[in-house]
C-alpha cells in the first residue's frame, strides 16, 4: 500500500511541476457547489480544479472534459454527452446503493486516476443484483480507459483504475471490488490499453467485444471477464512489483466464447489464464514463470471448453503448466514447459486432443498427466512429436478414472535422461485406465524405465516399435487387483542394464489376461525378462532375447514361453565357461513355485540353458538347446520333458530332488546324458548319441520304457546311493576314530569315524547295464569292524541312501526285582524280575537274599540262578526279607549293585473289628438313629469297611438269608471312631463291619454284626397287578407288600361277561398271613371277577375299599386330573360322590353330579374314568365343574366311594372253530379253500396234509386273526394226489379249536377239467399243466398271494415229528435299567453270566435316552428299542420308567410284571417325585426287580434260539417204494424272516441194505462229508428235494436226513426220521 502511495504522489508531484504556472479555470456548466449535484448541460471544460459533487450528469448534447481535475463524487455519475477524463483525479465515492457510472455515450479516460470507493463492511455494496460497483455501459456507449501518448513504453501517463475500501474491514465477501457491466446491451465498447488495473479481491468485466492491451494488472485475485470476443494482449500480471508484500497474481479468467490471449506475461501468483467453459479461445506466444497453473481449462455450468489453441507459449518455473479439465477439440503445440515444480507440469482430460511438437524439461513427478477423472467419456488423444528430457519422474503419466477413456496414442516422442519415459499407474482412487492406448515409434534413451507400466483395468495396451536404449529397465509391468484384457509389447527394440522386460506383482494378486510379449528384440546386461509374483495368461513368443547373466527369469510366476531365439552375450572375466568359452548363467529360470510352458524355443551358449527350482507343473517340449555345460537343471520340481534336442554338452538334464517325466528326446554329444539325485524319473523313449554315460542315477527311482536308441561309450546306466557308518556303543556313546572297511562286487574302501563316530558318506554302485544292454548287481555292501579284538559284519542290500549303525557292547545290563507290595499276606512269595536296560543281549541273573527274624537282617545268601521272569521263594510268617538280582550279558559284562532291589514283609493273619455296645444280633427299633462305635484289639488295621445292608421286608424276626439285601451305604474309616447312623426307610437294616489289615489280610463273616428291624408306622395291604384277562381255572395272587402282623380278609364277586349285576355278593375267600401268595381255583369260563381286600394294622386302623374316602387339593386350573386308589365300581348300588369346600371355609358345601361324556359335562359335574381310576374337573372346551384354588391346601375336595383292588375277566374254554369250509378248484392248478373264523382271536393255520398219519402242515398263519371269512389259495397242486385241509385257531391263552377237515381229489380235478378242455380243444393235458403252471408263476411275479406269512409265536403241528429234544425258552431277561423320566439311572440289575460291560451300557442307555425323551410325555406304551442282537422292551411310571434288555420274545403278561414293578416302587417311595440323584434314597428297588431277572435265570440264549428255530424252520420226510427203488421226498420250510445259509443236506443210512442213486434236483456232492450243498434258503419259503435210495436187501430200516445251516450269523442243525418198509 505505501508503494501505490508513493506512485501516486510522484504523480502529482510532476503534474504540478509541468503546470505550475497555469491557472484552474471552466468554460461551459461550471456553476458548481460543493457538495451538491451537478448538471453538465453545456459543453463543458474544466481544468486545474479540486470539486467535490454529489451527483454528476453529463446531459445529451453536452460534453464534458475534466483536465487535471481532482474530484470527489459521492454518489452516481450519469453521462449521457461525450466525456473525457484526462490527468484527472477520480473518486467515485457511493452514499446510496447503484450504478457508480451509467454511461449511454462515450467515456475516454486518458493518464487518470480512477478510485472507486466501497464500504468494506456492507453486504449491500456487493450484493449480485446487476449494479456495478464502477461502470455501467448502455447501448452505444463506448468506456476507453488509456494512457496520454498512446505509447506502451511509457507507464508515467498511465490511467489506473482502483478499489479504495472504506470503514473496518469486519466481513471477507466474496463479490468484486468494482465492476464494468454491459447486460449485454450491443454496440457497446471498451477498450482498455496502457493502464494499470488495481484489485484488492476480485474485479469483474460484464461486457462483449473487450480489448485489454499493453496494461498492468496488480490483485490478489482475478479480473473475471464475461462476454465474447476477447481480445487480452501484451499484458503483464506481477503483483510483487506494486507490493512485494502480496502472495498472489489475479489471473483473467474469461468465461465466454472466442478470445485471444497473445505476448502476456504472467509471473508470482496462483493462476495465469483461466478458461472457464466456452469455445474458440486461442494463447499463443504468452509466457508463465514462476505461477501456480499457468492455464486451466475447466467447465463452467456443466459446459466444457472447446477449440482451445495453446501455441508457442513458455512455462517455466510454473506448478502446473497446463490443467486441461474434459476439453473437447484441444491442441497443444510448440509450447516449451520447463522447472515445473507440481505432481505434474501439465494435465491434459477430454476428446480430440492433440499434444504436438512441445519440448518439457526438468519437470517434478510427471511432465504430462493424461486422465479424465470423473469426468464423461473422454477419446481421441494424439501425442506426438514431443521432446521430454532432463526430467526426474515420468514423462507422460497415464492416469485412472472412473468413465470410458479411450484412444490414446502416443508415438514419434523422444524421451532422453528422465526417470521414466511413459508411465501408467493409478491416481487418486480412480478406477481404471485408458481403453485402446497405442505407444509406438517413440525413442527412449538415458531413463532409468522406458515404459513403467501398472496395469489397473482398462483394455487393448499396444506397445510396439519403440526403440528403448540405455536404460535401467525397459519395460516395467506391474500387477494390481483389477485385471487388464489384452496387453501387448511387440516388434521393440529394448537394450537394458538390468531389465529390458520386468513383470512385478509384489503383494497384489495379480491375474493377468492376455499378455503377450512377442517379436520383441531384447538385451541386458543382467536378466532380460524378469517375472517376479505373477499369475495369468503371459506369452512371451517369437523373442530374440540377448543376456550376459539370464534371459528369463521367473519367480513365482506363470507364463507360456514359446518360439524365442535367446542367445548369451556375456564378454566380462567373470562369466562362467564351458569347454574355455564364455557363456552366459541362465537361458530360462524357473523358481519358488512358478508354472510356465517352455516350448520350440532356441537356447544357446548358457551354463544352464534351463534352470527349474521349485517349481512344479512345467512343461518343456521340443526346445533346441546347443552348447551348454548343463541343458535342462530341474531341482525340488515337478516337470514334464518331451522331445527337447540338446547339443554339445556337459549334462543334458540334471535332476535334484524332483519329479521328471521324459517322454522322447535327443541328446548329442554329451558327457552325462541324464544325471539324477534323490529323485523320481520316468523315461520313455529317449535317443542319446556320441556320449560318455548316458545315466548316472544317485538314490533315484527310475522308470525306463525303452533302453533301444541309448548310445553311450562308458555306459547306459549307472545306479548308486550313498552310505556313511555310524559306530557307537549300545547305550549310544560315540566311537570316534574307530576304523572300518566296506566292499562290494565292484568297490572296496577302508573308512573312519570322526570324534562324533560317524563317517564321511562313501558313494557306491549298486547297479550297471553296459553299453552293450547287460546288467550288473554290486549289491550287497559288507561293513566290517572290530570291538575288543572281535570282528564284526553287517551285510546288507542298499537301495536308498542311509546310514548305517554299528554297534559295540560295552555296558553291562541293569536289571530290578519286584514285588507286588512291601507287606504280603501269603507265604508264596513271587518275586518279579524285569530288564531295565534297552538292549536284548542277557544271559541269566542271580537272585540273592537278606531275611530279618523281626530283630536283625542276616548276610546276603544266594538263591539261584534264573532266566524266568517270575521267581517264587517260600517265605515265613512274620519275617522280612530283602531280595536283589545281579545279571550277566553274552558279552561277559556283569551288573554290580549296591543296596537291594525289594523289601517285603509276611503277615498272613486276618484282624478282628466289633461294635462297641452292641450286646444282641437283632433289634426292633422305630427311632431311627443309632449309634454306631468301630472297635478292635488289632493295632495293625488300616482301614475299616461299615456295611449297612436293607431290604425293606418288615417281618419279625427276619431270616437273613431268606431276603435279598441291597447296600444302602458303605462308609470306611482309618481310626476307631463313632458316629450316628439315620435309618431312612422301614424294613430291616444290617449292619456289619470288615477289617483290613496293612497287609492287605481281611477280616470275613459269615453274618451281620446285628440287624435293626426298623417299623415306625403299621402296615397297609396292596397287591401286584393282576391280569385283566385270564385263561386258566386257577390263579395265583402275589402280596406286593404285607407283614405277618398285618391281619386281612380277601373278598370275591362275580358277573357274566353276557349281562352285568348292578348287586354283587361277596365271598370271602380264606387267606394265611404265613402265606404271600393266594390261589383261587374253580375259576369260571366267561365270567367277570371282582377283588377287594379288607385289613387291619396293629393299631386297628380298617382299610376297607368299600368305603373309601380320600382327600385332594384343587390347583385351580382347567381340567385337573386326580388319582384315586381304588378301581371305583360307578354301579347302581355302590355310588360315587364328590363334594367341594369352595370358599374354603372347611365345610364341604357343594355337591356335585357324577358326568357320562368327559367331552360334553354339565357346570355341576365332573367325570371318573374308571379304567385309569382317575376323577377329571371341568375344562374350557368341555365344560364341567372347576373347583377353586386351594391355597392353604387344606384338602377342598372330598370323595366318597366304593372300590375294589382289581377286575379281572375269566375265559378257560377253546375258542369256536371255523365254520363254513368249503373247498373251490378253478382249475387243475388253482384250489380255493374258504372258510370263516367266528370271533377275533390270537392267530389262525391253515393246514395241509395229503396223508392223515402223517401229520398236519401249516400252510398260512394269519395273526392276529380277526372275525370275518377268509381264502386260501392253494397253488400247482399235485395232479395224482388228495389233499386234506383244516383250519386251527388259537386265542390269546393257548386254547386252540380245530376245524372239520375238507379234501379234495386232484384226479378227480384233472379229469373235470381235461374233460373240458378236451371238449373244447386238442391240447394234451401236459399243455394245460404248462399254461396253467407258467400263469401261476406270472401271477406270483406281479405280487400274488403270499403262501406264507410268519407270526412270532408260530408253533409247528402237534403232529409233527421230533427227533432231538433241546431245552427251549421264549425269552431271556438279561440287564434291567429303573432310570429317572430326566434319564439318570437309579438302579441297574444283571443276570450274572450276561453281565454288560460298562461301554456297551453306555451306549444302550444313551438309545434309551434319545428314544424315551422324545416319548415320555406322550399317552400309551413306550414300545421298544431293537439294540444289537437284543430288544429293550420300556414300561413307565410316574416319575421313572423301566428298561428291560430281552434277548427273544416278551408277550403282555411280562409286561404287566414289569409296570407292577415300576407301580410298586414308586409307589413305597413318594419322594421320587423330586428326585435328589441319591440312589441309595430309593429303597426297595432289588426286592421289586430281582423276581423279574430270577425268572429267566436259568434261560441261556441258545435254549431261545432252539425255540425260535424250532419255530421257524421244520423238516420233513415221506417215501415212495417202486420196486426196490425207494423215492425219498424231503421238504424243508423256512418260516422265519431270515435267509438260511450254508444248507447241507446228510442222508444218513444202514449201507447194507440201502445204497444212494442220486438227487433231484441235480446238487453238488461232498464225497468226504457225505452231504449234498443245498445253498441258501429264502425267507417264508420251502424247498423240495428227493433222494433215490435202491433196496439191497428186504429188511426194514430207518432213514435220518440231516441239516446244518447258519442262521444269522450262528450254526445250526435239523433232522427227520423215517422208517422204510
Amino acid at each position: 500500500m505505501f508503494r501505490e502511495i508513493y506512485l501516486f504522489s510522484v504523480l502529482i508531484f510532476v503534474s504540478v511541476y509541468f503546470l505550475g504556472d497555469v491557472e484552474a479555470g471552466c468554460n461551459g456548466s461550471c456553476e458548481v457547489i460543493n457538495g451538491e449535484d451537478w448538471n453538465v448541460e453545456l459543453d463543458t471544460h474544466i481544468w486545474d480544479e479540486e470539486i467535490e459533487v454529489k451527483n454528476l450528469e453529463v446531459l445529451n448534447g453536452a460534453s464534458l472534459k475534466l483536465e487535471n481535475v481532482s474530484i470527489d463524487i459521492n454518489n452516481h455519475v450519469t453521462i449521457r454527452g461525450y466525456t473525457e477524463w484526462i490527468e484527472s483525479n477520480i473518486s467515485l465515492i457511493q452514499s446510496e446503493r447503484s450504478d457508480n457510472v451509467s454511461l449511454y455515450s462515450n467515456l475516454i479516460i486518458s493518464g487518470s486516476k480512477v478510485n472507486i470507493y466501497y464500504d468494506r463492511n456492507s453486504s449491500e455494496i456487493f450484493a449480485n443484483d446487476g449494479l456495478a460497483e464502477g461502470f455501467y455501459l448502455y447501448e452505444g456507449s463506448k468506456l476507453i480507459i488509456k494512457d496520454v501518448d498512446n505509447n506502451p513504453n511509457t507507464e508515467a501517463d498511465a490511467s489506473i483504475v482502483r478499489p479504495v475500501g472504506i470503514n473496518e474491514f469486519y466481513v471477507w465477501y466474496n463479490y468484486a471490488t468494482w465492476e464494468i457491466l454491459t447486460e449485454n446491451t450491443p454496440n457497446t465498447e471498451l477498450h482498455i490499453s496502457n493502464s494499470i488495473l488495481v484489485d484488492t479481491w476480485q474485479s469483474v468485466i460484464y461486457s462483449d467485444t473487450v480489448t485489454i492491451e499493453n496494461s498492468k494488472l496488480y490483485g490478489d485475485r482475478d479480473l473475471y471477464l464475461h462476454g465474447n470476443n476477447l481480445t487480452y494482449r501484451n499484458n503483464t500480471h506481477n503483483a510483487k512489483e506494486l507490493n512485494d508484500t502480496r502472495s498472489n497474481v489475479g489471473s483473467p479468467r474469461f468465461l465466454g466464447n472466442n478470445a485471444t490471449f497473445t505476448d502476456n506475461y504472467f509471473t508470482t501468483g496462483n493462476n495465469g489464464i483461466y478458461v472457464s467453459g466456452g469455445t474458440n479461445v486461442t494463447l499463443r506466444n504468452n509466457s508463465f514463470h514462476s505461477i501456480g497453473t499457468g492455464v486451466t481449462l475447466n467447465m463452467n455450468n456443466g459446459i466444457s471448453p472447446s477449440d482451445i489453441y495453446l501455441e508457442q507459449n513458455i512455462f517455466s518455473f510454473a506448478g502446473t503448466s497446463l490443467w486441461g479439465g474434459n476439453v473437447t477439440n484441444l491442441v497443444f503445440v510448440d509450447n516449451i514447459v520447463s522447472n515445473g515444480s507440481g505432481t505434474y507440469a501439465s494435465y491434459f482430460s477430454g476428446t480430440n486432443v492433440s499434444i504436438v511438437k512441445n519440448e518439457f524439461s526438468y519437470c517434478g513427478s510427471s511432465c504430462m498427466l493424461l486422465t479424465n477423472l470423473g469426468y464423461k467419456i473422454n477419446k481421441d488423444i494424439l501425442i506426438y512429436d514431443n521432446y521430454f528430457h532432463n526430467y526426474s519422474g515420468s514423462g507422460i503419466r497415464i492416469g485412472t478414472q472412473n468413465q470410458i477413456l479411450e484412444n490414446v496414442k502416443i508415438f514419434n516422442n523422444s524421451f532422453s535422461n528422465g526417470g521414466s519415459g511413459v508411465t501408467a499407474n493409478s491416481f487418486g482412487t480412480y478406477a481404471k485406465l485408458p481403453n485402446n492406448v497405442d505407444i509406438s515409434f517413440n525413442i527412449l534413451n538415458n531413463t532409468n524405465y522406458g515404459l513403467q507400466l501398472t496395469l489397473v483395468g482398462g483394455s487393448d495396451f499396444l506397445v510396439h516399435n519403440n526403440t528403448i536404449e540405455n536404460t535401467t529397465y525397459g519395460i516395467k509391468i506391474m500387477g494390481s487387483p483389477i485385471p487388464m484384457q489384452n496387453f501387448t509389447v511387440e516388434r521393440n527394440f529394448i537394450e537394458s542394464q538390468i531389465n529390458s522386460i520386468v513383470y512385478a506383482c509384489g503383494l497384489f494378486d495379480t491375474d493377468f489376461r492376455t499378455n503377450k510379449i512377442q517379436h520383441n528384440t531384447l538385451l541386458s546386461d543382467s536378466e532380460t525378462i524378469s517375472m517376479d509374483t505373477c499369475d495369468g495368461d503371459v506369452l512371451f513368443f517369437n523373442n530374440t532375447i540377448y543376456s550376459s547373466k539370464t534371459a528369463i527369469d521367473l519367480y513365482d510366476s506363470e507364463a507360456d514361453i514359446i518360439s524365442n531365439i535367446i542367445i548369451s552375450t556375456c564378454e566380462s572375466e567373470d562369466c562362467l565357461k564351458v569347454s574355455f568359452n564364455k557363456v552366459a548363467e541362465k537361458g530360462i529360470k524357473l523358481s519358488k513355485k512358478s508354472t510356465a510352458k517352455v516350448d520350440s524355443n532356441d537356447i544357446s551358449n548358457f551354463y544352464h540353458s534351463i534352470h527349474i527350482v521349485d517349481s512344479f507343473n512345467n512343461i518343456i517340449n521340443d526346445n533346441k538347446i546347443n552348447f551348454t555345460h548343463t541343458g535342462i537343471h530341474n531341482e525340488g520340481s515337478v516337470t514334464s520333458l518331451s522331445n527337447n534336442y540338446i547339443n554339445n554338452s556337459y549334462v543334458g538334464i540334471n535332476i535334484e530332488h524332483s519329479v521328471v517325466e521324459i517322454n522322447s528326446g535327443q541328446f548329442d554329444t554329451f558327457d552325462i546324458g541324464i544325471e539324477s539325485f534323490n529323485s523320481t524319473v520316468l523315461i520313455d523313449q529317449l535317443y542319446l548319441n556320441e556320449g560318455d554315460l548316458c545315466m548316472n542315477f544317485v538314490d533315484t527311482n527310475y522308470t525306463i520304457y525303452n533302453y533301444q536308441n541309448l548310445n553311450c561309450i562308458e555306459s547306459i546306466l549307472y545306479e548308486k546311493y550313498y552310505f556313511n557308518i555310524k559306530i557307537q556303543t549300545n547305550d549310544g556313546f560315540p566311537s570316534p576314530q574307530h576304523p572300518f572297511q566296506y566292499n562290494t562286487n565292484l568297490q572296496q574302501g577302508n573308512g573312519i569315524t570322526n570324534y562324533t563316530g560317524i563317517s564321511d558318506y562313501y558313494l557306491i554302485t549298486t547297479k550297471k547295464i553296459d553299453n552293450a544292454g547287460l546288467t550288473t548287481i554290486f549289491n550287497p555292501v559288507t561293513i566290517s569292524y572290530s570291538h575288543n579284538s572281535i570282528e564284526s559284519h553287517i551285510v546288507l542290500a542298499i537301495y536308498y541312501n542311509q546310514t548305517i549303525v554299528a554297534e559295540l557292547d560295552t555296558v553291562a545290563p541293569v536289571t530290578e526285582l519286584k514285588v507286588n507290595n512291601s507287606i504280603i499276606n501269603s507265604l508264596d512269595l513271587y518275586l518279579n524280575f524285569k530288564k531295565i536296560s534297552v538292549k536284548n543281549d542277557l544271559l541269566e541273573y542271580d537272585v540273592y537274599s537278606l531275611t530279618n527274624d523281626g530283630i536283625n537282617f542276616a548276610e546276603w545268601e544266594y538263591v539261584g540262578t534264573y532266566n524266568d521272569t517270575w521267581i517264587h521263594f517260600e517265605a515265613e510268617n512274620g519275617f522280612k526279607y530283602r531280595f536283589k538280582s545281579l545279571s550277566r550279558d553274552i558279552y561277559g559284562n556283569i551288573e554290580v549293585k549296591e543296596g537291594y532291589d525289594c523289601e517285603v514283609e509276611i503277615d498272613i493273619e486276618d484282624p478282628v473289628s466289633f461294635f462297641d455296645s452292641i450286646s444282641s444280633n437283632y433289634y426292633f427299633a422305630k427311632e431311627n438313629e443309632v449309634l454306631i462305635k468301630v472297635e478292635s484289639n488289632d493295632n495293625d488295621v488300616e482301614i475299616y469297611e461299615i456295611v449297612i445292608e436293607y431290604t425293606n421286608f418288615t417281618t419279625s424276626y427276619l431270616n437273613p438269608s431268606s431276603v435279598v439285601w441291597n447296600t444302602v451305604d458303605r462308609q470306611f474309616f482309618y481310626s476307631k471312631e463313632e458316629f450316628v447312623y439315620q435309618l431312612s426307610s422301614e424294613g430291616h437294616y444290617g449292619f456289619n463291619i470288615l477289617a483290613t489289615d496293612i497287609a492287605g489280610n481281611k477280616e470275613q463273616k459269615e453274618n451281620y454284626d446285628f440287624i435293626i428291624n426298623y417299623d415306625p408306622n403299621s402296615d397297609t395291604l396292596s397287591f401286584t397287578d393282576l391280569p385283566e384277562r385270564w385263561g386258566s381255572e386257577n390263579l395265583e395272587i402275589n402280596l406286593a407288600n404285607s407283614d405277618f402282623n398285618l391281619d386281612f380278609n380277601l373278598y370275591l364277586a362275580m358277573e357274566s361277561l353276557n349281562y352285568e349285576n348292578p348287586y354283587f355278593t361277596w365271598y370271602e375267600h380264606p387267606t394265611s398271613t404265613n402265606n404271600e401268595i393266594i390261589t383261587i381255583q374253580g375259576l369260571l369260563d366267561k365270567t367277570r371277577y371282582y377283588l377287594y381286600a379288607e385289613s387291619i394294622d396293629l393299631a386297628g386302623n380298617i382299610e376297607d375299599p368299600l368305603n373309601t374316602t380320600e382327600y385332594f387339593s384343587s390347583s385351580g386350573q382347567y381340567d385337573q386330573i386326580f388319582t384315586i386308589k381304588y378301581i371305583p365300581l360307578l354301579m347302581e348300588s355302590y355310588g360315587f360322590t364328590v363334594e367341594i369346600d369352595n370358599n374354603l371355609d372347611g365345610i364341604y358345601e357343594t355337591k356335585l353330579a357324577l358326568g357320562e361324556d368327559l367331552d360334553k359335562l354339565e357346570p355341576n359335574e365332573f367325570f371318573v374314568d374308571k379304567s385309569n381310576k382317575t376323577l377329571h374337573f371341568g375344562g374350557v372346551i368341555n365344560g364341567g365343574f372347576v373347583p377353586n384354588q386351594d391355597l392353604n391346601k387344606i384338602n377342598n375336595i372330598k370323595v366318597n366311594y366304593s372300590g375294589v383292588h382289581a377286575i379281572f375277566e375269566v375265559y378257560t374254554g377253546n375258542p369256536q372253530p371255523a365254520q363254513n369250509l368249503e373247498i373251490i378248484p378253478t382249475n387243475i392248478t388253482h384250489i380255493v379253500f374258504e372258510f370263516n373264523v367266528p370271533s377275533d382271536s390270537d392267530n389262525c393255520k391253515v393246514q395241509r396234509t395229503t396223508n392223515l398219519s402223517k401229520g398236519w402242515f401249516n400252510q398260512e398263519i394269519l395273526s392276529p386273526c380277526l372275525k370275518g371269512t377268509y381264502e386260501y389259495e392253494h397253488l400247482n397242486p399235485e395232479p395224482n394226489s388228495r389233499y386234506f385241509y383244516r383250519i386251527l385257531i388259537e386265542d390269546e391263552f393257548g386254547h386252540i379249536s380245530i376245524s372239520e377237515n375238507r379234501s379234495v381229489d386232484m384226479t378227480d380235478v384233472v379229469k373235470i377239467y381235461n374233460a373240458d378242455n378236451t371238449a373244447q380243444s386238442d391240447q394234451s393235458i401236459d399243455t394245460v399243466i404248462l399254461l396253467t403252471a407258467t400263469a401261476g408263476a406270472l401271477m406270483l411275479g406281479f405280487g400274488g398271494v403270499l403262501l406264507y406269512r410268519t407270526k412270532n409265536n408260530d408253533m409247528l403241528d402237534d403232529s409233527a415229528t421230533a427227533i432231538e429234544s433241546k431245552p427251549v425258552a421264549k425269552y431271556k431277561v438279561e440287564e434291567l435299567y429303573l432310570i429317572y423320566k430326566d434319564g439318570r439311572l437309579i438302579r441297574n440289575i444283571s443276570a450274572v453270566q450276561t453281565k454288560t460291560d460298562s461301554d456297551i451300557m453306555s451306549g444302550m442307555l444313551t438309545a434309551i435316552n434319545d428314544f424315551v425323551q422324545d416319548s415320555f410325555n406322550t399317552e400309551g406304551d413306550l414300545g421298544d428299542i431293537g439294540y444289537g442282537n437284543n430288544k429293550i422292551i420300556l414300561q413307565r411310571g410316574n416319575n421313572s420308567y423301566l428298561a428291560a434288555v430281552i434277548y427273544g420274545e416278551v408277550d403282555n403278561y411280562f409286561k404287566g410284571k414289569m409296570i407292577n414293578a415300576v407301580r410298586s416302587i414308586e409307589n413305597k417311595n413318594p419322594t421320587m417325585v423330586s428326585w435328589n440323584g441319591d440312589s441309595e434314597s430309593i429303597g426297595k428297588v432289588k426286592v421289586s426287580l430281582k423276581p423279574i431277572i430270577d425268572d429267566t435265570s436259568a434261560v441261556t440264549r441258545e435254549m431261545v434260539d432252539n425255540y425260535f428255530t424250532e419255530k421257524e424252520l421244520v423238516i420233513t420226510t415221506d417215501s415212495e417204494k417202486i420196486g426196490d427203488i425207494i423215492n425219498l421226498k424231503v421238504n424243508i420250510s423256512n418260516y422265519s424272516s431270515s435267509i438260511i445259509q450254508n444248507c447241507r443236506i446228510r442222508p444218513e443210512i444202514n449201507t447194507s441194505i440201502l445204497s444212494i442213486l442220486g438227487i433231484e434236483p441235480d446238487l453238488a456232492y461232498h464225497f468226504n462229508e457225505n452231504s449234498f450243498n443245498l445253498g441258501e434258503i429264502d425267507s417264508y419259503n420251502e424247498v423240495h428235494i428227493e433222494i433215490k435210495l435202491r433196496a439191497k436187501k428186504s429188511e426194514d430200516t430207518a432213514v435220518e436226513i440231516k441239516m446244518s445251516y447258519e442262521m444269522k450269523g450262528k450254526e445250526g442243525d435239523l433232522s427227520s426220521v423215517i422208517r422204510i418198509n
